[in-house]
């Protein structure tokens, strides 16, 4: 059972809710008061889907509240019973965020997705939407819908209702595949045709024994060609081992000249720092120790004058900008004092104290005349409105004393009122005048506070000069004293720098002298080891013509093989292809056998599918019409129709009521009989059995509008029907229409929606 459902935004609602109860439950409002909406909110919150988002006639962001103003999100909250469990589905659409759904069972939730949410739901119902839209929501004016199609529409429509479709949809499946694979089979029929097994096979084994024979000649080719190959090898070492003893005799020559070209550029360089006079190091060295030593002790005392003669220039740089500052400042101070002058703090202070207290009576006298302006208008009003007596004395008054009274007191408000606005003015005036003191004053306190930082300043700069003139002497001095250092620190680094010049020619002869010794010594060494080695260039070229005879038939052999085996692979892949050709054929007549157990068991099939859909729409019908049968009596209590069926020809499902015609019983046609009340109660029941034999899970039934043909008199017994006959048949029916008389219906739960159209105003409920 549906127990409430909340709307936010959701079209033309802002915010409503409704329960709802078992048995009948009636929302009556006029079109376009938002009755509809409930109903499609109802299956949106089921299913996420209602009829006009089915057939695209809306969009969802449509569904979003969009007068006065456009909102961002709609939401719907169903609450419903199945099985003693509480249910909460509650789904969610924005301008600019998708969709969102969340459904709970007893307060738990089960899903959190949209499409999750459904799933869950039509588990629950046992019916999914289509189903739900088609047995339990009958759309506006839809009560007869069935009635109303061609004999061919209703034929189609109703077999879609009770699922019948999905057998033609499968029959129309198999005979197109029946007839795709017949189709196969002669296609295939022709291709084993254009090909020969027999002779494909003849040709395999042909190339079979060529492949054979390929093989054989290689294995000699290869087998020859190991050896020479070996042979080669062999004759490569020992060219390469004549090479090395030749390129090493060689390489000895060229070290010797070297070395030799090498011992001739010693001596001439031992010549030439003998000819220049250079002494021996160790006499070298000691004058260097001893120079160094000096130089040390230089660099030391250099060291101390220019951190003298820095730290006195930065000294005197110091004084000379405090005494710059103090220049400035006083500057400054003689500026000050002109200022000073200028100003008369005494008669600042004085103005000031003149300026608040004429203010201050200003303020007084504006709250004066304000308060018994006031006071006066409180009096005028109160003889303008008292006819005959005095609002004070309650004497009687006369119309010319009291016309008089009211003209004194407004004489006196407007003079009051004058005198208010001149107060106002001069409280103004002192207002500016005060500020242009205060700020005056203010300017001189901060020149005071200034000459007195200011006070001593004469003296400072005096005794600044002198520190200054100081500190220069001093700076003076220690320069000198840095720059006579720094000289004789310069000569001693000369004379090291030559000294260290005649210590490296001294070295250098030392090195090369050991160098000579050496060289000799090793090209001693080289002469006597290529005279040992006896390799000339005629026995390397004997070798080389041996090695490329050995290498020239290796190549031959190679292409020889190298061809074989292309030969052989091409004849392979002629086997391979014949191969797959002989494999074709004999996959395709092992298809044709398959295909055609296929087509035979497809017809089998077809015929099995019409069978069981003649059966199952036999079944159907006669479930429809059982329980139409029992409950016709309760819809309509008359004697003329004793009974109702739906009958299921070849072409057509027609509709009928069983009644006495020449004094026999005789089924005939609703649509050619029945009146219009008659017409919706036989539709009524068919729309009943529907929900009850196709959804026997819920007992629901959403009817939209099932009185709009109906007279006055046909509807006050549809009052009866919805609120005696259909609560014993169904659990719960809703009914959305605009007819008051509905009202009426017994036991009912009734909603009456309103909405201002002409204002674009949100539906309200106002009764329920």
């Amino acid at each position: 059972m549906i127990t409430s459902i909340e709307l936010s935004n959701w079209k033309t609602h802002k915010s409503t809710k409704l329960d709802f109860s078992k048995g009948t439950n009636i929302l009556i409002g006029q079109m376009g008061s938002g009755k509809s909406s409930v109903m499609d909110a109802i299956s949106y919150a089921l299913f996420g889907n209602f009829p006009s988002i089915q057939h695209r006639r809306t969009n969802v962001s449509y569904l979003i509240r969009s007068k006065p103003k456009q909102e961002d999100t709609a939401k719907v909250k169903l609450l419903f019973e199945i099985e003693g469990h509480n249910y909460e589905v509650e789904r969610a659409i924005g301008q600019k965020t998708t969709s969102t759904a969340t459904l709970k069972r007893d307060g738990v939730y089960l899903q959190s997705q949209p499409q999750r949410v459904t799933e869950e739901i039509v588990k629950l119902l046992k019916m999914d939407y289509d189903l739900f839209s088609r047995a339990v929501y009958s759309q506006q004016n839809g009560l007869e819908y069935f009635l109303n199609l061609r004999s061919s529409e209703r034929k189609k429509e109703i077999d879609n209702l009770l699922g019948l479709d999905r057998f033609s949809e499968a029959k129309e499946n198999v005979t197109t595949l029946a007839n795709r694979i017949k189709d196969l089979i002669k296609e295939d029929g022709k291709a084993v045709a254009e090909l020969d097994a027999e002779k494909i096979s003849e040709q395999i084994n042909i190339v079979t024994k060529e492949i054979t024979e390929c093989e054989h000649a290689e294995e000699a080719s290869e087998k020859k060609f190991t050896e020479t190959k070996k042979m080669l090898s062999l004759k490569d070492n020992e060219l390469k081992a004549a090479n090395d003893h030749l390129s090493r005799k060689n390489r000895l020559t060229q070290e010797i000249k070297e070395l030799k070209g090498e011992t001739d550029t010693l001596k001439s360089e031992i010549q030439k720092i003998n000819e220049n006079g250079t002494r021996e190091a160790a006499q070298i060295n000691a004058e260097l120790s001893s120079l160094k030593v000096e130089e040390e002790t230089t660099s030391k005392k250099l060291k101390d004058a220019k951190s003298k003669y820095e730290e006195s220039g930065k000294i005197a740089a110091t004084y000379d900008a405090k005494l710059n500052d103090s220049r400035n400042k006083l500057e400054k101070k003689k500026a000050l004092e002109k200022d000073f002058v200028e100003f008369d703090k005494v008669k600042t202070e004085d103005e000031l104290q003149k300026l608040r207290a004429a203010k201050e009576k200003s303020d007084t006298d504006l709250a004066g005349y304000l308060a018994e302006a006031k006071e006066s208008e409180k009096n005028l009003k109160e003889l303008e409105s008292h006819f005959g007596k005095c609002p004070v004395c309650e004497k009687v008054l006369e119309d010319s004393l009291r016309n008089k009274l009211i003209l004194e007191r407004s004489k006196k408000i407007d003079e009051l009122n004058g005198l208010a606005s001149e107060a106002k003015r001069l409280i103004e005036k002192y207002r500016k005048d005060y500020d242009k003191f205060d700020n005056q004053l203010k300017k001189i306190h901060v020149i005071e506070g200034e000459l007195k930082e200011y006070a001593d300043l004469e003296n400072v700069i005096k005794e600044l000069e002198v520190k200054l003139s100081a500190s220069k002497q001093t700076y003076a001095a220690s320069k000198t004293e840095y720059e006579r250092t720094d000289s004789y620190a310069k000569e001693l680094n000369q004379r090291l720098m030559k000294l260290q010049s005649e210590m490296d020619y001294a070295q250098r002869r030392e090195r090369y002298s050991e160098r000579l010794k050496v060289q000799n010594s090793s090209i001693m060494s080289k002469e006597k080891a290529a005279k040992e080695i006896i390799i000339d260039e005629e026995s390397i070229s004997k070798l080389h013509k041996e090695e490329m005879a050995l290498s020239s038939e290796a190549s031959r052999i190679e292409s020889e093989i190298k061809a074989s085996k292309k030969y052989r692979l091409d004849k392979m892949q002629q086997k391979k292809e014949k191969e797959e050709q002989l494999a074709t054929v004999n996959r395709i007549k092992e298809g044709i056998s398959k295909k055609k157990r296929v087509h035979e068991n497809l017809e089998k099939f077809n015929t099995a599918l019409t069978e069981a859909q003649a059966q199952l729409r036999n079944r159907l019908v006669e479930s429809i019409n059982g329980v139409m049968g029992d409950i016709w009596p309760e819809l309509y209590p008359y004697g003329d129709y004793t009974d109702i069926m739906l009958d299921a020809t070849e072409d057509d499902y027609v509709l009928k009521v069983q009644t006495v015609i020449r004094e026999k019983l005789s089924w005939e046609d609703v649509d050619t009989i029945a009146s219009g009340g008659e017409r919706s109660t036989a539709c009524l029941a068919m729309r009943i059995a529907f929900s009850l034999v196709l959804a026997p899970n819920i007992k629901w039934l959403i009817l939209d509008e099932p009185t709009h043909n109906l007279d006055r008199q046909a509807v006050q017994k549809v009052v009866g029907i919805f609120g005696e006959t259909l609560p014993r048949i169904i659990d719960q029916v809703f009914i959305i229409t605009h007819e008051d008389q509905l009202k009426e219906v017994n036991g009912s739960n009734v909603y009456v929606l309103s909405r201002d159209k002409a204002q674009d105003k949100e539906t309200e409920i106002i009764s329920g």
